[in-house]
């Protein structure tokens, strides 16, 4: 069985194009700029802020090390505060260096959970920062019946890390005194359907998918490749390049469908289903243990997240790929401005973390398929498979028969 890190796009996601609602005006209740990629977000967000050359941004020492760089290309100088072992801002640090003169925060809310956002917001009230939330991973989570995003000055999003889409950023602006003009452009249609043509592709695990794309399928995407010029490919890449031309280009139109078709609710509820499936079902190891040991009211969670000990992640990643289970890795490459040594905490967050998945395409057999992967590295990691057998749907009566959806 194969399970897929992140919600992949499929055929059914592109032909069920009813919109219902526009995303953000039902969960946030008010508009928000699209942008093509979050970090195009960042990127405008700060200039929008008029900060000069010799201000600074605040930024977490755990991070994937673009929104840095997005940060950095706005034309800013840039400051790190600390991030705890248990991924919460250590709001000491974070305060006195507000006093050498920066002029704004910004605060990762990490794999859906909320940082301390509250107290954050009183910090920056009483330095005269500005408060910049970076909801990347938090789309749909809230924090004391308030939605992460509307603490700030602004927030920005990047959608395509929680839904189907093949692109897809946004900017959101909750200070009045922030102006200025937000337009953008129509991404390049040629690159939108190369993207969209890929990640088809890469969902041709589903059965249901099979039975519609070809292998010629291939031969297309190689083809849009090859009749994308090599300046839009670095324009619009997904590493870690950043060109502040992104800053200026929105949302695919098939992006915009896709996303404003989501019935929020159901994405929500099985999200936390699923976490709290995993939260059951794989059990502290000898070689990991979860990040999390339980889900707040209002999170959101966009991974499962375990903490696995010493330099072994290389090694369960592949194992757990064997098996067929996908998983994801943030904040592997921080970036090179991060003063190595001063952030002992973020070094091992970006050595140790792993995520699983709990995306709201899985259902019962996916999960179990998971949790019997980790049952067999933590009794055999060397790869061999495990003497216990465990049996699907052991936590049916706890969640999916009492929450069906």
């Amino acid at each position: 069985m194969r399970v897929s890190a992140l919600p992949e796009l499929t055929t059914k996601d592109l032909l069920s194009g009813f919109v219902r609602h526009s995303v953000f005006e039902e969960f946030y209740g008010k508009p928000v700029t699209r942008f093509y990629h979050g970090r195009g977000a960042l990127w405008r967000g700060i200039k929008l802020l008029g900060l000069g050359g010799r201000d600074k941004v605040l930024l977490p020492s755990y991070h994937c090390g673009i929104e840095v760089e997005a940060v950095r290309q706005a034309g800013v100088g840039i400051e790190f505060y600390r991030i705890k072992d248990d991924m919460t801002a250590d709001l000491a640090m974070l305060e006195e260096k507000a006093k050498a003169g920066c002029k704004a925060v910004l605060v990762i809310h990490y794999f859906g959970f909320p940082q301390p956002i509250e107290l954050i917001r009183q910090i920056c009230q009483r330095r005269n920062l500005f408060l910049i939330e970076d909801c990347a991973q938090a789309l749909f989570s809230s924090c004391g019946g308030q939605p992460l995003g509307t603490h700030g000055d602004i927030a920005i999003f990047s959608p395509p890390k929680s839904l189907s889409l093949p692109d897809g950023g946004a900017l959101l602006i909750n200070n009045p005194g922030i102006k200025g003009a937000l337009s953008t452009k129509r991404p390049n249609s040629l690159v939108v359907w190369k993207r969209v043509v890929g990640l088809l592709i890469q969902s041709q695990g589903d059965e249901e998918n099979k039975d519609i794309l070809h292998p010629s399928a291939d031969r297309i995407r190689g083809l849009c490749r090859k009749l994308v010029p090599d300046h839009l490919r670095r324009t619009y890449n997904i590493g870690n390049v950043f060109d502040v031309s992104m800053g200026y280009i929105g949302m695919s139109s098939i992006s915009r469908r896709i996303m404003d078709s989501t019935p929020i609710e159901r994405v929500v509820r099985r999200r936390r289903l699923n976490f709290e499936y995993l939260l059951e079902g794989i059990r502290d190891s000898d070689y990991w243990k979860a990040c999390f040991t339980s889900l707040p009211e209002g999170a959101c969670p966009l991974f499962f997240p375990v903490r696995v000990i010493g330099a072994l992640r290389p090694g369960i990643q592949a194992l757990l790929a064997g098996s067929g289970t996908g998983t994801f890795v943030f904040g592997e490459q921080l970036h090179r401005d991060l003063p190595r040594g001063e952030f002992p905490e973020a070094e091992r967050l970006s050595r140790e973390v792993l995520c699983l998945p709990v995306h709201q395409h899985l259902d019962e057999e996916n999960l179990d398929s998971v949790v019997r992967a980790m049952d067999s590295i933590a009794r055999n990691p060397c790869g061999g498979g495990s003497k216990r057998k465990v049996q699907p749907g052991r936590f049916s009566d706890l969640y999916f028969l009492r929450h069906q959806s």
